[in-house]
């Protein structure tokens, strides 16, 4: 091969290699390109917009690819992302009308009103003849809608509409004029009328069923009023069907919806919307009340933490439900921090009061429930609603041995009008209010609250005589007053009156009668008690070690052993029949 063919070889080969690098970052960049295309035409603007950042930075000045993706942002209302798209387009190829008019229409979105002026005036500028301009001009009308310019809206949309009044764009304009004036019924006129030259028009439709709406809210007569809702979401379900992925069209739909109480409805339209506009906080908002309200706190939840957390004009109402939702979900713990954090920030609501507390109490925070239920009690004493709630919060007093705690809550119960006792709850009360009396005696002995519980008692007793819990603990503090008649009476009220259903209460009265008996040396009427009680329960063991003590007492020490050992053939641990039985050398032969 001679010198010449070498360099035409070599220049082949460079040519070959250079247009084989142009076709793969032709090819490339056609694909960055067709790929975010491809998902803009399906609507599918999420995912669109996720390539748009490294398709850009790659291809800086593919001009058709910034005009995509400023059409892409705008349509999300990422109105800043979209105007730095168009002005990267607008760099690469200066006063492009269509672009042009994008920078009017987003610098308008935006507010910068005179900034949107000019930019269509440049594209008019550029543009000759009537028909050409009516494009550029029911934009420049539009953006004068939006400033407020109602006057010089209005005289260039009629002046439009002389010469191309067949274009479903003036009657939209014309449209958004009226509507803009709060003229609903003239604004229906055109959107109809722009249908009716174009009924595949989504934008017609949409504003139409806006107008509708807005009709249906000014209307006093309730038929038509819901006659106009029921055409407005005619028209959105007619969208949402020609175009699912319209999200305003989801979100519009759900929210007529919300606002009519079709909660189920609601929910399943402002999904649709949510999961085309993750960013739609209010749509997301609507949703969260939505399922709310049907009882779907499982779903509810997630949407209520995201707008808590992102709409400071609803973050209380949102966290207020997030702790009810975590209530009904039974995750307690999560319910008493949320109704926390909101009682830290300002007063809660009654009701939420009376959550709170029973979120602390389930989560195991007793204390706080306490706390949070006296507190709702004592500020409102006459509320119906806290009759279960003050009965309720007496007994975990009564339980926790906060005794006089325990007596104000009562006391508030008693004095509560709205309250409607259930069978036999109003003894209860009184019981429960000598009892922590008796108790609150028994903590601080440089007090005597014996006489207060004395009347409690009695009058739980005379709203009902089968109160025998009230008559063991009369006859404690008759016992404690030495009136041991009165206390024996107690005593053997509840031994004669209570079958054995009542077991407890009866045993409690034997062992306090025969301890009485016991104290006095009344050997006879131990004898007696015993007797009975072992009649009435049958042989046990604190039964059978009284009644030996009993006969040990009298001296009849052959019985005496008999009912030790007995005790002992029960409870062989028992020390005092033990000791007993070895003292007196029972079951030993006489020496």
């Amino acid at each position: 091969m001679n010198c010449k063919t070498k360099v035409v070889a070599m220049k082949k080969l460079f040519l070959t290699i250079v247009l084989t690098l142009f076709t793969v970052n032709a090819l490339y960049s056609q694909s960055g390109y067709n790929e975010i295309k491809q998902l803009y035409d399906q609507k599918e603007l999420l995912n669109a917009a996720e390539k748009i950042p490294a398709a850009v930075k790659k291809e800086y000045d593919n001009f058709d690819l910034m005009v995509l993706a400023g059409d892409v942002y705008y349509e999300l209302e990422r109105y800043e992302d979209a105007l730095q798209m168009y002005l990267n387009a607008d760099k690469i190829d200066r006063n492009e009308v269509h672009v042009l008019k994008r920078l009017g229409n987003t610098n308008s979105m935006l507010g910068n009103h005179s900034k949107a002026f000019e930019y269509f005036q440049d594209a008019l500028d550029d543009v000759k003849g009537e028909e050409a301009q009516s494009e550029y001009k029911l934009a420049l009308a539009e953006a004068y809608i939006r400033a407020d310019s109602i006057g010089k809206a209005e005289l260039i949309v009629t002046q439009v509409r002389d010469y191309d009044d067949d274009n479903p764009r003036v009657y939209i304009i014309l449209g958004d004029l009226y509507f803009a004036q709060r003229v609903y019924a003239l604004a229906k006129d055109n959107y109809e009328e722009a249908l009716e030259l174009d009924p595949e028009n989504i934008e017609a439709r949409r504003k139409l069923a806006i107008s509708y709406y807005w009709l249906a809210n000014r209307e006093y007569d309730q038929d038509l009023a819901n006659e106009l809702f029921t055409r407005s979401l005619k028209e959105w379900n007619e969208i949402t069907k020609k175009a699912p992925k319209d999200a305003i069209a989801w979100f519009e739909q759900g929210k007529i919806l919300y606002f009519g109480g079709r909660y189920p409805d609601a929910a399943k339209s402002l999904y649709e919307y949510v999961q085309l506009r993750p960013q739609g906080d209010l749509g997301r908002w609507y949703l969260a009340q939505s399922l709310y309200e049907v009882g779907a706190c499982d779903s509810a939840a997630p949407h209520l933490q995201i707008v808590a957390s992102e709409i400071d004009s609803v973050k209380s109402k949102a966290r207020l439900m997030l702790a009810q939702c975590y209530m009904q979900n039974e995750e307690y713990a999560k319910s008493a921090a949320a109704y926390e954090k909101i009682n830290a920030e300002g007063e809660l609501e009654l009701i939420d009061q009376r959550r709170y507390g029973q979120a602390s109490l389930f989560s195991g925070d007793t204390t706080k429930a306490i706390e949070t239920w006296t507190k709702a009690v004592v500020n409102h004493p006459q509320d119906e609603g806290n009759c279960k709630l003050s009965y309720l919060l007496g007994q975990l007093l009564t339980s926790k041995k906060v005794t006089l705690e325990a007596v104000d809550i009562f006391k508030l119960w008693l004095k509560n009008e709205s309250c409607e006792p259930e069978e036999n709850q109003l003894s209860q009360v009184n019981y429960f209010i000598g009892y922590n009396y008796v108790f609150a005696t028994q903590a601080d002995t440089s007090k005597n609250y014996s006489d207060s519980a004395s009347v409690y008692l009695n009058r739980a007793i005379e709203l009902d005589s089968t109160n025998y819990f009230a008559w063991l603990y009369l006859g404690d503090i008759y016992a404690s007053q030495n009136k041991n008649d009165d206390a024996i009476n107690a005593f053997n009220f509840i031994n004669e009156n209570a079958d054995t259903s009542n077991q407890q209460i009866i045993t409690q009265s034997f062992i306090k009668l025969s301890g009485l008996h016991l104290d006095n040396k009344d050997w006879t009427s131990l004898l007696k008690v015993t007797k009975k009680w072992l009649e009435v329960l049958g042989d046990n063991e604190y039964g059978l070690l009284y009644r030996a003590v009993g006969f040990q007492g009298s001296g009849d020490l052959e019985n005496a052993c008999k009912s030790y050992k007995k005790v002992l053939g029960i409870n062989p641990n028992n020390s005092t029949a033990k000791q007993n039985y070895a003292a007196l050398k029972c079951g030993q032969s006489p020496e």
